[in-house]
């Protein structure tokens, strides 16, 4: 692959004298055929193109702190799949600050082509796993997951409205055009991964010194995206731990300087910080029953 180079996926490793013990370590503690292995090696490198960057993979790697790519596409593949891993990762770009309406819009297209899809005689499920080189060497699958395409569209549209369940909140910006002047801005949806880089900034010194921590994971933001039941409750309530942990500061100084009508100023690449957090706040309130948020609550 372009991004890892040669990938070599072992559960035991041969240095560890405990897992060499019964003689299974590395290649002979899973035996395939070389016949599978090979039809792995083509479906691995055919979802993996440049070309289908966007559409089937994505490079979080810039979230993950490693070498890192995240694919996303459904069992029964086409010549033009839909493009599920833009869904989960968004714009590469975290600079970019016109993509009010992105989500949703993305959303809209991911749902009208899997509705085609649904109308063929048998349904495919959506396959979404994430790989990692942490050490640069060995292969980790660091996340795993199999839905169907009815849960996958559910998923993205409790993500729409759980963002929006928030009051009418703006914040005041300098656009993105030197010596321009303040704007109003709307708070934007969040994608899936979007969350990671916002959440593990840690906001200081009244939100004007920002710092990086690897709290939350892949594995989270996708957990709050695709589970139900005890394990999402569980996972949104920890991430509403590190949110408020993390980012009250910033907030605060965006709330008071936004009311006086002045602009609280950070570094270009986490302006749009400020206009994802209430979403994500109103996102994990609405994944733990606490909906329909108005100014009073």
């Amino acid at each position: 692959m372009s991004r890892f180079g040669k990938i070599n996926l072992r559960a035991m490793s041969r240095e560890s004298l405990c897992q060499v013990r019964y003689g299974v370590a590395e290649a002979k503690s899973f035996q395939v055929a070389q016949s599978i292995r090979q039809e792995c090696k083509n479906a691995l490198e055919w979802i993996s193109r440049d070309e289908r960057k966007g559409v089937t993979w994505c490079d979080i790697t810039s979230v993950s702190g490693a070498a890192t790519i995240l694919f996303a596409y459904p069992s029964a593949l086409s010549e033009q799949p839909p493009a599920l891993a833009f869904l989960i990762n968004g714009e590469d770009d975290p600079t970019a600050m016109h993509v009010e309406g992105q989500f949703e819009a993305c959303a809209q297209t991911i749902a009208t082509a899997l509705s085609g899809r649904r109308s063929a005689p048998q349904e495919s499920d959506i396959l979404i796993f994430v790989l990692t080189k942490p050490d640069g060497f060995r292969t980790k699958v660091l996340y795993s997951n199999r839905c169907t395409e009815a849960h996958i569209v559910a998923s993205a549209r409790d993500w729409e409205m759980g963002c929006v369940n928030i009051p009418p909140i703006k914040s005041r910006q300098f656009g993105r055009e030197k010596g321009s002047k303040p704007q109003w801005r709307d708070p934007i949806t969040p994608f899936t991964t979007e969350i990671i880089a916002c959440v593990n900034t840690v906001w200081q010194r009244q939100g004007t010194h920002a710092s990086l921590c690897k709290t939350v994971r892949v594995g989270d933001v996708l957990s709050l995206l695709l589970e139900r039941d005890a394990s999402l409750q569980q996972t949104a309530r920890n991430l509403l731990k590190v949110v408020l942990k993390n980012t009250t500061g910033l907030l605060l100084a965006t709330g008071q300087a936004s009311t006086q009508a002045r602009v609280h100023t950070v570094a270009r690449n986490l302006q749009k910080h400020q206009l994802l957090i209430p979403r994500i706040l109103g996102l994990l309130l609405w994944k733990l029953g606490n909906q329909n948020c108005t100014l009073g609550d």
